[in-house]
């Protein structure tokens, strides 16, 4: 009995040392909110500092390491310790922009994904199929985003089909 009565204590004790949610929920809205000043102008440097600086001090000592890191990083650029990191912008396939079709090759109507002999089909390949020629259905003629899109989403739920 002692022991059950241990275990539960030490749980409780555990529990009530960490950061409440509530705390937890304050903290990232609050970091958000200085992400948010961060990149408006319209905000001082210095107000965008202060929050950053407030953010750290009053939230800090509970949030993962790499959140801290960004916050501190946010700070040395807006007080001018070092210049800002530059963006990672991830480099386009060819036709991903508007105006760039003209160079790639597409398709009149995309093309059906390979289903199964009909002996071989599973329920679930059947029903992502359906689903995929229903988006079909929805797109605007010639409509390649949309039809990009249908086939992700009919590639992903064949990927929860069992083999």
């Amino acid at each position: 009995m002692i022991g059950v009565v241990g275990v539960a204590v030490l749980a409780h004790a555990l529990t009530a040392c960490g950061p409440s949610l509530r705390r937890v929920h304050t903290s990232d809205q609050y970091f958000e909110l200085c992400n948010t000043a961060h990149a408006d102008e319209s905000y001082s440097q210095e107000d965008r500092a202060a929050c950053w600086r407030a953010w750290i001090k009053h939230y800090g000592s509970f949030q993962p390491p790499e959140q801290v890191e960004y916050a501190l990083d946010r700070l040395e650029v807006l007080e001018g310790r070092t210049a800002p990191t530059p963006v990672k912008t991830p480099k386009l396939p060819q036709g991903a922009l508007p105006g760039s079709e003209q160079n790639v090759d597409k398709p009149t109507q995309p093309s059906e994904p390979p289903m199964e002999d009909e002996a071989g089909t599973s329920a679930c390949a059947s029903y992502c199929h359906q689903e995929w020629r229903s988006c079909l259905a929805r797109c605007e003629r010639n409509a390649t985003p949309c039809q990009a899109a249908c086939q992700m989403t009919q590639q992903t739920c064949r990927g929860g089909c069992p083999p």
